[in-house]
């Protein structure tokens, strides 16, 4: 009997000490387990609007980090190649938005184009140079062949890249070699401002991004239709708007539709399937109703 007692005790011994010494998980600050961060970090899927950030969904990289491209930098041949907040043109124009300004809604109230380009040079990076250090010109982003998106500037300020569009728009420049007249080439044909003309293709990331791209800009800036500009039958025009409907017109627009010299995007871009994607993404993010 004493012995059993004695094997007893020493079992409620071991017991008692397996559960002293190891602590129910729930006894343990939740802090010993996730550590909050100090700061919420860029997740790499966002642009610059005023200097807040806004996410769109797909690869961003920004002016202030490498391999970036910073078209706010003076130092080129030609000096200052964009104006700083929104005006009118000349010295004496209309002011919309101050330079360095954190006035969304001063610029929501001027913004309400997007305008399209193709960059003729194939690459974001040679694209880059040769609107900096050759033409004296800027772009807010650039859309390289693999979907990476580059913005070189706050959207606050105006870039130069479709003449009167200019206070009112944002411009994108999207990788490719552009169009030219149709031939015995391989491209992708059809007709703008007239001409015929061919073109290579754009690639499924450069779709995909740029609906992105476009849909997060619909949502910041309230004034960009999801739509570019149509001709009576429904089709998205082909050739450049008058003045009428240049001014009136809100949404998404080819640089043909700003310039009669102009052709980009080009026969190559295929309007109904990108607006398809557009609308898409607007409404992943619409609230349940």
């Amino acid at each position: 009997m004493i012995g059993r007692l004695l094997r007893l005790a020493l079992v409620l011994q071991f017991v008692c000490a397996c559960r002293t010494a190891a602590p129910r998980p729930e006894t343990v600050p939740r802090a010993a387990f996730v550590p909050r961060p100090a700061f919420v970090p860029r997740s790499g899927e966002e642009i610059v609007v005023c200097g807040r950030r806004f996410f769109v969904g797909t690869r961003v990289v920004l002016w202030t980090e490498p391999p970036g491209y910073d078209a706010s930098d003076a130092s080129g041949p030609h000096g200052l190649r964009y104006q700083p907040g929104r005006r009118e043109k000349g010295e004496a124009g209309r002011v919309y938005v101050e330079p360095g300004s954190d006035d969304l809604e001063a610029l929501r109230g001027t913004v309400d184009q997007f305008v399209l380009h193709y960059d003729a040079a194939g690459t974001s990076e040679r694209c880059f140079r040769v609107l900096q250090d050759e033409r004296g010109l800027s772009v807010h982003f650039l859309l390289d062949v693999d979907g990476t998106i580059y913005q070189t500037l706050d959207l606050r300020d105006q870039a130069w890249h479709a003449t009167k569009a200019n206070p009112r728009s944002i411009g994108v420049e999207i990788a490719n070699l552009g169009a030219h007249a149709a031939g015995e080439g391989k491209g992708i044909r059809g007709v703008v401002q007239g001409l015929d003309l061919e073109q290579p293709a754009f690639t499924p990331r450069q779709y995909e991004s740029l609906a992105r791209l476009a849909a997060a800009l619909c949502v910041v800036f309230p004034r960009i239709a999801a739509d570019a500009p149509r001709d009576a039958a429904g089709r998205v025009r082909t050739t450049v708007l008058s003045e009428p409907e240049f001014e009136s017109f809100h949404g998404i627009l080819g640089h043909f539709h700003v310039q009669a010299n102009k052709q980009d995007p080009g026969p190559a871009f295929d309007w109904e399937a990108f607006f398809a994607s557009v609308r898409g993404v607007l409404a992943e993010d619409a609230p349940a109703p």
